[in-house]
């Protein structure tokens, strides 16, 4: 256990390529976060930490890390929300609030014809929920969603940092660094 903490003490001071998300589940950019020992803070630039340079960001005073991600709307909080009739599927009219609410795009007609063909997959007119969801994950939700599994979430003194790792390891190595500081 001992080693395994001392490892991932490594990686957060040796820095890593993480995303940054805003907590809507947009992607923000991608940064080199880096932790100090000492003092327990966490600092991030684009290029990475360089001598005699300061951060873009930080040092912001760490309180911990968090295997969890804050809330955002998934399919199902989007899909009933701009389902205004409480019908159960959403047609053309609601997919335009959609795009319009979670996109900030007004599509034009064509572009909501579009939109329509991509998700009602079964041709009915409507767009049922399995049809807005596997729609979602595949195309329209957020980076978030297709990476979850690879989300955490930093707690500093400041705010709530919510990143995504290149992969399982370096977000175990993330939390695990960060709560052993």
């Amino acid at each position: 256990r001992k080693e395994r903490e001392d490892e991932a003490v490594r990686v957060v001071m040796k820095g890593s390529r993480l995303a940054q998300f805003l907590p809507t589940g947009k992607r923000k950019n991608d940064r080199i976060f880096w932790c100090t020992e000492r003092t327990c803070e966490v600092c991030w630039d684009p290029n990475g930490w360089r001598p005699g340079k300061p951060p873009t960001k930080g040092p912001y005073t760490l309180r911990g890390a968090r295997e969890d991600v804050p809330e955002f709307r998934d399919a199902q909080a989007w899909f009933s929300m701009v389902d205004a009739d409480n019908n159960g599927y959403l047609n053309a009219t609601e997919v335009a609030t959609l795009y319009q609410l979670a996109r900030g795009e007004k599509l034009k007609p064509k572009m909501l014809n579009r939109a329509m063909q991509e998700m009602d997959k079964d041709c009915s007119g409507v767009v049922e929920f399995p049809e807005f969801e596997l729609w979602w994950k595949t195309q329209a939700g957020s980076e978030l969603e297709k990476s979850r599994h690879r989300a955490f979430t930093l707690q500093t003194d400041a705010a709530q940092v919510l990143l995504v790792a290149a992969d399982v390891e370096t977000k175990s190595c993330w939390v695990l660094g960060v709560n052993t500081l």
